[in-house]
């Protein structure tokens, strides 16, 4: 796995994006869930809501995550695309440092029910409060529709990168080269010229980037007071116009 700390010599020299499929290996499929759960920001009331103690080891945790983008890569290749960012470093090894993760239009968030997975992929679940999970994620998907209608768009679902390499715009490629190949074509393809707005939940870290590329924020959700440490989080909904 690759997560050292970048040296003086091992910084990055190039930096690709690789659109990921339900054949990409289980290494790089670990490493990009690496990256989202130390986004998530360990500690934190979503992440002690959504996986309540007692947990699981670090690695095991991650572990759980890569199986559930194993079965989303799997079954939903034609809901999300999933864009990981491959860092070059002097020697030559290559290393996953970001991750995006596009919700194509008219796909909709939907209650997951474990009794209809394999025991497999319910390993993936193992420890979480599903109820939490669908609250937080309907609730986001409630708030998209109330301010879309019926209206299609695109939703940036996860956009993540490693702490090691936050200075190197990895970020910025990522959106972009979203923007570019997929908000302004519908359906992730060439062949098609339709322009979709763009959704997404914004952290106070990501907003100056979403404000650079046109993104307005258009509302702010909270979760039900219910759980323990949620009453004061907001989540910045941003939109950019499909004119934009």
């Amino acid at each position: 796995m690759a997560t050292a700390n970048p040296s003086p010599t091992q910084q990055l020299q190039s930096v690709r994006l690789e659109v990921m499929t339900a054949t990409s290996q289980l290494s790089a499929i670990r490493e990009i869930s690496e990256i989202i759960v130390i986004s998530l920001e360990l500690g934190t009331p979503v992440w002690n809501n959504i996986l309540p103690t007692p947990r699981a080891p670090l690695e095991v945790q991650i572990d759980r995550v890569a199986k559930q983008h194993v079965m989303h890569l799997r079954d939903s290749q034609d809901d999300k695309i999933y864009v990981r960012a491959v860092g070059v470093v002097a020697s030559g090894e290559e290393r996953t440092v970001g991750v995006a993760i596009w919700q194509k239009p008219g796909v909709r968030y939907h209650n997951l029910n474990l009794e209809e997975l394999s025991e497999d992929d319910k390993e993936g679940f193992k420890g979480y409060d599903m109820v939490f999970r669908d609250a937080l994620h309907g609730g986001f998907q409630n708030y998209r529709d109330k301010l879309m209608g019926e209206q299609p768009y695109w939703y940036l679902s996860i956009l993540a990168v490693h702490p090691d390499y936050q200075k190197f715009k990895i970020g910025s490629k990522l959106l972009d080269h979203g923007l570019q190949h997929y908000t302004i074509r519908g359906d992730g393809r060439s062949d098609t010229e339709t322009k979709y707005a763009t959704l997404l939940e914004a952290t106070p870290a990501g907003e100056r980037l979403y404000k650079s590329r046109g993104f307005v924020k258009e509302d702010e959700y909270t979760l039900a007071e219910q759980y323990p440490g949620m009453e004061k989080l907001k989540f910045p909904l941003y939109r950019k116009p499909a004119d934009a």
